[in-house]
């Protein structure tokens, strides 16, 4: 569904998990965890869903940057890095959450290096 109806990324998911008896916080929480999307649009309406927000961005943003993706001029408007910064920023800001960006930014860079994604070996 989300393939087709991007717009619809964690409401669908907010919807489904209210209707299989998650707690409201969790519900609420996955259906907002993609905003801020635009200038306008509302952070999440509560502190699980803020932090579930922040830490999907920081991973679009330190994977971008781990994999060589540094926007810069015209590649800025095609590279999610910078609109997600913002959110998190955003989120963080609005929620007055304590967050250092600069240790959350080295957290994540930590965790991916350890995680790293396997190299396939193709024949």
């Amino acid at each position: 569904m989300v393939r087709e109806f991007t717009e619809l990324q964690g409401i669908v998911g907010g919807l489904y998990a209210k209707a299989q008896g998650e707690p409201q916080e969790v519900a609420d929480a996955v259906y907002d965890h993609y905003r801020p999307v635009g200038l306008d649009d509302p952070v999440p309406r509560n502190l699980t869903g803020c932090a579930v927000a922040i830490a999907d961005k920081l991973d679009s943003v330190v994977g971008c940057f781990a994999v060589g993706v540094v926007p810069s001029g015209i590649e800025r408007s095609l590279c999610v890095a910078p609109r997600r910064a913002w959110a998190l920023s955003r989120s963080s800001l609005e929620k007055k959450l304590p967050l250092s960006l600069s240790l959350a930014v080295s957290q994540g860079l930590k965790i991916l290096l350890t995680h790293a994604p396997k190299k396939s070996v193709t024949g």
